[in-house]
């Protein structure tokens, strides 16, 4: 499934884990002038086959395959390095994966 135009992209670390689904059900929540979400929405997961994994599919988030044993030490989007965050921080932060001229 491909990314919705005209959406910002983002993707969604541990979507299946508590913080990234309430991430996810934020962003995808519609706008205060009951308009669709501007989110287009990539989850991250260990098992896409998962029954939390599939009911996002089913919501319209692409959900793939993956884990992060290794850590992302700079995030340019943030401009902050992560050895400088909190791991709380560090854990809950969402990277944009698109950027509007």
């Amino acid at each position: 499934m491909p990314s919705q135009p005209g959406k910002k992209l983002v993707l969604v670390i541990g979507a299946t884990g508590a913080q990234g689904l309430a991430v996810i059900e934020s962003l995808l929540k519609p706008c205060e002038e009951h308009t669709p979400s501007p989110y287009a929405i990539r989850a991250l997961t260990r098992d896409p086959n998962s029954r939390r994994a599939q009911e996002l599919t089913r919501r319209g988030v692409e959900v793939f395959p993956g884990n992060t044993p290794v850590c992302i030490y700079y995030c340019p989007s943030v401009g902050t390095p992560l050895a400088e965050l909190s791991p709380r921080q560090a854990h809950l932060m969402i990277f944009p994966l698109s950027h509007e001229p």
